[in-house]
């Protein structure tokens, strides 16, 4: 027995509900089957549409107008805080992270901001720590190549020891620029670690330092 697919189904439906007179006739030759056949299927079709929106419950229409004018209130007052946002993407947030370091924030204190920010979706202070180190690396490298281009034009040198926990960091400032030139944690301060450091600026010609013992030296 030869099945008509669901497609002349609802055609021969549409046929029998809607046509005109003589159309049940012509939709029964075109699909090759019988008249009863399409008001059959006229039946079945049209029983299978009330069971489907039988399981649906009537609603109230000015219950539909309240809900709808609801939902444009709200679709309002999203765009407006929407608008008040600002796009805060990971690279946004390393920049933070990397500018907030070198304004001498420590990582705590960057996560804490960025909480602030983004709420439970913050970094973890270890992500900020790797973006802060990736920085670094990528800063000393440029760093590298700008120190060999200006080492002509230090001329003059303010130099001094800053110590860390004991241990001293070689600080060298361009009075004129006021560009740190030079900082270099080392073991010592003694005179030969300051000569091993300043010798690459080959045109240091004038230095202003204190009374310290290795810059005296």
């Amino acid at each position: 027995m030869r099945t008509l697919p669901i497609s002349r189904w609802i055609a021969n439906a549409a046929a029998c509900l809607t046509g005109v007179r003589g159309a049940v006739t012509n939709q029964a030759r075109q699909c090759g089957c019988s008249r009863k056949c399409v008001y059959d299927h006229a039946q079945k079709v049209v029983a299978a549409v009330e069971v489907r929106y039988s399981h649906r419950s009537a609603r109230d229409p000015d219950e539909l107008v309240r809900e709808n004018e609801s939902l444009r209130r709200e679709n309002v007052q999203l765009w407006d805080w929407q608008s008040q946002t600002i796009e805060f993407p990971e690279a946004k947030q390393q920049r933070f992270a990397v500018t907030a370091m070198a304004m001498g924030l420590s990582q705590s204190q960057i996560r804490d901001l960025l909480v602030i920010i983004l709420g439970m979706a913050s970094p973890s202070r270890s992500t900020v720590h790797r973006w802060v180190q990736a920085a670094a690396v990528a800063a000393g490298t440029v760093l590298k190549r700008l120190d060999s281009a200006c080492k002509s034009l230090v001329l003059v040198g303010c130099l001094d020891e800053i110590f860390l926990h004991r241990r001293p960091v070689l600080v060298g400032v361009e009075p004129r620029s006021l560009v740190w030139f030079l900082g270099k944690k080392a073991d010592d301060h003694q005179a030969s670690t300051w000569f091993r450091e300043l010798r690459p600026w080959t045109s240091l010609n004038y230095v202003v330092s204190d009374a310290g013992c290795g810059l005296r030296g």
